[in-house]
């Protein structure tokens, strides 16, 4: 937008966790009730392969055999490949169906605020409602428990 800067100074706020969506490929919070979770991948603008590295470890080294996988806008399609890439190579580890997943699909707000450059200009405050994914893998309860 001519004439007008992405406020980035923290004063935009969004329940998303970053300032502004300064970045889109900046590291989104997890829902609410997700954040004390250590066991939370959120995935965004890194290769996949990371993420399924990540993910697999805290999987095996996890007490409840959990892993939340997380994302927004335009990562939700890495986010299901993250998935059954784990999913498959589960499979071919334990000859079954080794995973149970839970899909959970919701939109949160993000507020953009945009100061002028130019003085005379309002500043501009923008409301985008951007589609969200989670995604709860789990060892089922008889092979957590061997």
């Amino acid at each position: 937008m001519e004439g007008y800067r992405r406020a980035v100074d923290g004063s935009s706020s969004s329940s998303l966790g970053t300032a502004g969506n300064a970045d889109p490929a900046a590291p989104i919070a997890p829902p609410l009730a997700e954040r004390n979770n250590e066991n939370v991948v959120v995935v965004g603008a890194s290769r996949a392969q990371d993420y399924v590295a990540r993910a697999t470890a805290l999987l095996d080294r996890s007490p409840a055999h959990m892993v939340i996988l997380t994302a927004k806008g335009r990562f939700i399609n890495k986010l299901v490949s993250v998935a059954e890439i784990l999913k498959r190579d589960a499979t071919k580890k334990e000859q079954k169906s080794a995973l149970v997943q839970e899909n959970r699909i919701f939109r949160e707000d993000a507020v953009d605020r945009w100061d002028p450059v130019a003085s005379g200009l309002d500043s501009i405050q923008v409301t985008r409602s951007l589609p969200c994914m989670s995604i709860h893998l789990r060892r089922p309860q008889s092979q957590s428990q061997q």
